[in-house]
């Protein structure tokens, strides 16, 4: 029987690899970055040194009665400011129009009305329930409220108000 000197150096280099993958083995360890792909987190996240949200602003001139559109509510912005010469009327609308602006039963968001001119009183609408920790829906002049979203279980949207001076 002829051995081959190219069988033979083959038999050594596959020889020699399997004894290094067999005493050496490579320990591929993962290192997590703490990125998600996607706007959507469904996985508990702490943030230790704090987080800033926001920083949007809607601003409106007009008077009278207001209704904020989904559109404007779907920007998310931090803050409404009203410049208005006289006094404004602002509701917002149903919840069933608002389903893709809180699509989830426990879904929330927070933002500010800043009325700089005139004061604006905030009207309920179909599904949308304004509680106000302070006694009223009127947001004067020169202050300001802080509205707090939420999506219940039966699909209406609770906005807890609360004004600061």
């Amino acid at each position: 029987m002829k051995i081959n000197k190219f069988g033979v150096l083959a038999l050594v280099v596959i020889l020699v690899i399997a004894t290094f993958g067999l005493f050496y083995p490579k320990v591929q360890q993962v290192q997590q970055f703490g990125v998600s792909s996607g706007p959507d987190h469904y996985n508990l996240e702490i943030f230790r040194q704090g987080v800033i949200v926001g920083g949007n602003v809607f601003a409106t001139t007009s008077a009278g009665t207001v209704v904020y559109t989904a559109g404007t509510l779907m920007s998310y912005p931090s803050i409404i400011k009203h410049t208005a010469s006289s006094a404004v009327s602002a509701s917002f609308p149903a919840s069933s129009t608002l389903a893709s602006f809180l699509p989830n039963a426990g879904d929330r968001f927070t933002m500010n009305i800043s009325p700089l001119t005139s004061a604006v009183t905030l009207a309920s609408s179909t599904g949308v329930i304004i509680h106000s920790t302070t006694g009223g829906a009127v947001i004067s002049a020169g202050s300001s409220a802080q509205l707090n979203f939420l999506r219940k279980a039966n699909s209406d949207i609770q906005i807890i108000l609360t004004t600061t001076q």
